[in-house]
């Protein structure tokens, strides 16, 4: 009889990947053609990095010169891969990759190009982008509806939101869970793409008649949906409270006190600063803020009038008046 085997415990390390070579590393590591030689091989990696890290038409000089460099890498007996390595390391501390415009003699069309790509991508241009740049006769304002339109612009929108917004980077998952979290953080962006791609007015951003959610948001919010998983566009019955970014859940549980208590105090300061882009001054360092012990019914009033406090104190009063207001509504 042979060894019976007990196994007590399996791990599996990750990431798991479907197939390899993975999809970075084939658009680094191209298919070699058959016949091709080393070196040719190797120049042909190095240049189509090179058209890439510097984003436009490469000289070819400065081909030439990484090329070089590759041959000094592999002569010292380092594996081609190796070699391949050091030579693109070499090319990303290059000041062509480093800064956009560091090369006086590039195309300017696809400098232009760049901008726009990193500004409405977070990312570096396409190739296609790139290949249109070349013309003589391209405009950046002809690539806005093809910028618009693909995917890496969820990278800008959702960036912009969370910086606009001032979203808290991990919003409190032991009040809402994970999944609820998660939607709630990718509300605002998806709305301001929807706003962006449809040319709609910028007034939809404080009031808007619709909204754009998903199924557990339609339930959180108890706003009616047709089912379906993917976040859609709904429309909002009439006297809703919802619609805009002010009503969202993501600005206003990043705006609240801890375990998301409410507070009309920072939320009309986010509305001030925010929305309406008015710098405000920090308290004065010498300030007394009311002790609610020495009020007798503090607690039984309202927050509106328990606010008249901070409005009352002449060193409260000109921050106060100017975010209490905005902050009260949201109660």
């Amino acid at each position: 009889d042979s060894p019976s085997l007990h196994i007590q415990r399996v791990e599996l390390d990750g990431p798991y990947y479907k197939s390899w070579p993975i999809p970075r590393e084939r658009n680094i590591f191209l298919t070699k053609a058959k016949q091709e030689s080393e070196p040719d091989y190797a120049k042909r990696i190095i240049n189509n990095f090179l058209a890439r890290a510097f984003r436009g038409d490469v000289d070819r000089a400065v081909q030439d010169k990484y090329f070089g460099y590759w041959q000094a890498a592999r002569s010292d007996d380092t594996s081609f891969r190796q070699s391949i390595k050091q030579t693109l390391t070499a090319i990303l501390l290059s000041p062509n990759f480093l800064y956009i415009d560091a090369n006086a003699a590039r195309n300017r069309n696809q400098e232009t190009a760049s901008r726009l790509a990193y500004f409405l991508w977070n990312s570096p241009p396409s190739a296609d982008l790139l290949q249109r740049a070349k013309s003589e006769k391209w405009k950046a304002s002809d690539e806005l509806d093809y910028m618009l339109s693909d995917s890496k612009i969820d990278r800008f929108m959702h960036a912009f939101a969370e910086e606009w917004l001032q979203l808290k980077d991990k919003p409190d998952e032991m009040l809402r869970g994970r999944v609820i979290n998660s939607m709630m953080s990718q509300e605002p962006g998806l709305f301001l793409k929807h706003l962006f791609q449809n040319n709609l007015s910028l007034e939809n951003v404080i009031d808007s008649d619709f909204v754009i959610i998903n199924d557990a948001l339609a339930k959180w919010y108890g706003v009616e949906k047709s089912q379906g998983l993917g976040f859609s566009h709904v429309n909002l019955p009439p006297g809703s409270t919802r619609g805009g970014v002010l009503t969202m859940a993501a600005p206003l549980t990043s705006h609240a006190k801890n375990l998301g208590v409410s507070d009309p105090i920072l939320r009309g300061t986010w509305v001030c600063e925010r929305i309406l882009g008015r710098h405000l001054p920090p308290p004065p360092m010498n300030v007394e803020f009311p002790n609610p012990d020495e009020f007798e019914g503090f607690d039984e009033l309202t927050v509106k009038e328990q606010l008249k406090f901070h409005m009352e104190n002449p060193a409260c009063y000109g921050r106060h008046r100017r975010t209490d207001p905005l902050g009260i509504p949201f109660e």
